[in-house]
């Protein structure tokens, strides 16, 4: 593992020795100007003003463009991690995670259809439909923390109910069509580890999202933290 240009090995007979090695500054360059300029940077002019955003997401071959995109950027940082000047450079919480999360998501032709439902829904044309929306969202995370001082309430049904709270709040404020796309996406996020840690960046507890919906559900490790969640109700 690289750590400030220092490479640590360890051997069973000598002493734990540091060596000198390449920065990883080549491994990020390339995929910049491989991946990311060719590939993603000529949407930024599509997507950075709120009234071009609008017009872009409503037309569905736009998007398709884009999740076309995607996957190209997708394949060519994956190729380009495979370089001799990417070996020993970490990818973890990088633009590569971002970039594979995006590409398999609009990897659906029905996850584009619904995107597309929402752009054409009120909250994209009324912000402020769209800002009472997310006010109510806010509420639905309060929700969740009173639910879980509830000693008779299983935390992943309170979590669950935070979904469906915030799937009937898109539908009230935003319409039918646009409430389908959020289930979706936090049924896609929920159920991804990338997404679970963009979650935890979030007000929602990401260690409740990994206890009912990450690797160890159904685990020893859920018990434990059920144990803990019990001893902070008392």
């Amino acid at each position: 593992m690289s750590e400030g240009g220092l490479t640590r090995r360890e051997d069973v007979v000598t002493n734990e020795t540091y060596v000198f090695s390449e920065p990883p500054f080549e491994c990020y360059d390339n995929k910049h100007e491989n991946c990311l300029v060719p590939y993603l940077n000529p949407y930024e002019s599509s997507l950075g003003n709120d009234e071009v955003r609008l017009v872009f997401l409503r037309n569905r071959s736009n998007i398709e463009d884009m999740a076309d995109s995607l996957q190209a950027a997708k394949t060519c940082l994956q190729n380009e991690t495979e370089q001799s000047y990417c070996q020993n450079v970490s990818t973890s919480l990088s633009i590569d995670d971002d970039v594979e999360f995006l590409a398999d998501f609009l990897a659906s032709t029905e996850r584009i259809d619904l995107l597309v439902n929402f752009a054409n829904s009120k909250c994209f044309s009324h912000p402020q439909f769209f800002q009472t929306a997310a006010s109510v969202g806010y509420n639905c995370v309060a929700g969740l923390f009173s639910d879980l001082q509830d000693p008779d309430i299983d935390p992943c049904d309170a979590v669950n109910s935070l979904r469906d709270c915030f799937v009937e709040a898109t539908f009230y404020w935003c319409g039918a069509g646009a409430d389908d796309f959020v289930g979706d996406v936090w049924d896609y996020m929920v159920h991804s580890e990338h997404g679970r840690f963009i979650i935890g960046e979030s007000p929602i507890p990401g260690y409740i999202i990994n206890m009912c919906y990450g690797p160890e559900q159904n685990s020893v490790v859920k018990r434990f933290t059920r144990s803990i969640l019990h001893r902070m109700k008392e």
